[in-house]
């Protein structure tokens, strides 16, 4: 997303709001079959999306999917340790 800022809900509960320069619908390239969608994205602003195809990106160089997956795994990490610290709050005891 290059401009923008976007709602994360799964199952009509809000997971986390994107801003510009994070990325959406990354699954997609990790899960070749066809799974359904997990979450759901909503635009909160007018929106300008760079979109890249999976399909796309596995025809780039190795130097360039090593980026990406990098870029990726980075990101994922970022959301796994917020969603941990989110739910360690939600779990502890009074």
């Amino acid at each position: 997303m290059v401009k923008g800022k976007v709602a994360v809900a799964l199952g009509g509960k809000h997971l986390a709001t994107l801003p510009a320069g994070a990325c959406f619908g990354e699954m997609a390239y990790f899960n070749e079959v066809i799974a359904p969608r997990s979450t759901t994205i909503t635009a909160l602003e007018s929106l300008f999306v760079l979109e890249i195809k999976a399909s796309s990106l596995r025809l780039a160089s190795e130097a360039c999917q090593n980026a990406f997956q990098c870029a990726f795994i980075d990101m994922l990490l970022v959301r796994l340790t917020e969603s941990n610290r989110r739910l360690a709050e939600l779990t502890r005891e009074p």
